[in-house]
């Protein structure tokens, strides 16, 4: 995204020297710019034209190339909802700030999408309460160094049959799908008493797995027939692939009897996915 960095100063105005500055010009004039730090390709210095609105009217135009000393700026017209207007020569110029600048209220179906967004452009959206930043792929996003938090959370209440003679057996109602982007680091914690029905000496295990494969497993031996409330609590750190992904937990035990993963309203068993931080650049 070219010109996706604000550059701001302050104190810095002046009046238009072009004779006039046509609607459609691309090049605006002053011997205030001579005061202007360079801009590059990277970067776009935010210009009000007319800002008394006493000419035409009032226009933000973005400057998007200058080179220190110039009095001379190429700009971008009518941008940020403005339309691009002719500018009567001495019409008055400045550099400074615009609603842009400040933390916009917004819900998270109306998020700006104008392609006038910038890098460092902040918005809080009151439906979902969360601060967001617009990131160099022009994308509304978090801030990259810090945990996102929960992801999702699924529970059950009820008790669910597991796999018998070591089948491994999804459990219905216990599994996440969220779309991750690249580069995050994850936490899956999942959490579930088990019973192994039969025979004392059975194991019981719990799984953490996407699709088929085993991300994460822990065992219990059980030393009594029926033994409940014996507790698993399985954890795996993961960096997911960008993209739609689904985590569940499956359960198991060596008895050919059917046991139980139990489940209560009080103990729920559950399964909680969480964004814990960045593992490598923003992607």
């Amino acid at each position: 995204m070219a010109n996706e960095r604000r550059v701001r100063t302050n104190f810095l105005s002046g009046t238009i020297t072009n004779n006039p500055l046509a609607s459609g010009g691309t090049t605006l004039s002053g011997a205030a710019l001579a005061n202007l730090e360079a801009i590059d390709s990277s970067e776009h210095v935010a210009v009000i034209l007319d800002p008394l609105g006493a000419g035409n009217g009032p226009e933000i135009a973005w400057g998007t190339a200058h080179t220190a000393s110039a009095t001379d700026m190429t700009i971008a017209r009518g941008k940020e909802g403005t339309t691009g207007v002719e500018h009567a020569q001495s019409t008055p110029f400045i550099i400074g700030p615009l609603t842009s600048d400040f933390i916009g209220l917004f819900t998270s179906s109306t998020k700006p999408s104008s392609g006038d967004e910038f890098v460092g452009q902040a918005i809080y959206t009151v439906d979902d309460d969360e601060v967001l930043f617009n990131n160099s792929a022009g994308e509304w996003r978090r801030p990259w160094k810090m945990p996102w938090g929960v992801v999702g959370v699924a529970s059950i209440t009820s008790d669910a049959s597991n796999g018998a003679s070591s089948t491994v057996t999804d459990i219905s109602g216990l599994s996440v799908t969220a779309t991750f982007v690249a580069n995050r680091r994850i936490k899956i914690t999942a959490f579930a008493n088990q019973t192994a029905g039969g025979s004392s000496g059975d194991v019981s295990a719990l799984y953490i797995r996407e699709s088929s494969t085993t991300l994460q497993r822990t065992t219990v031996f059980h030393d009594t027939v029926n033994s409940i409330h014996v507790t698993h609590m399985c954890v795996v750190y993961l960096t997911p692939t960008a993209g739609s992904h689904t985590y569940k937990i499956s359960a198991s035990q060596s008895n050919a009897s059917t046991g139980l993963v139990r489940a209560s309203s009080t103990y729920p068993a559950l399964i909680i996915v969480e964004d814990i931080g960045p593992n490598g650049a923003a992607a």
